[in-house]
């Protein structure tokens, strides 16, 4: 991710974690937000929405997975 032009590795970022639920549009967002040197630094961490009885993953930049974790839950795959 560049921020500001500076290339940060997720490791190196220092931020808070926020976990954003809109149950209306059925959008549920887990992003990190803080301060990297002097940039300000935010990511979408995980982007799930609801459509159709189905769940899209819209972005997941976690180290397994959010698909794995929901089908080690039980999580029908189709």
């Amino acid at each position: 991710m560049k921020a500001g032009g500076v290339t940060t590795p997720l490791e190196a970022r220092q931020g808070k974690a926020f976990l954003l639920l809109n149950p209306i549009r059925e959008h549920y967002l887990l992003m990190k937000m803080g301060w990297y040197q002097d940039n300000r630094i935010k990511s979408n961490v995980i982007h799930v929405r609801l459509k159709d009885g189905k769940i899209w993953i819209e972005e997941d930049r976690t180290e397994d997975g959010i698909a794995t974790d929901l089908l080690q839950a039980g999580v029908n795959s189709s």
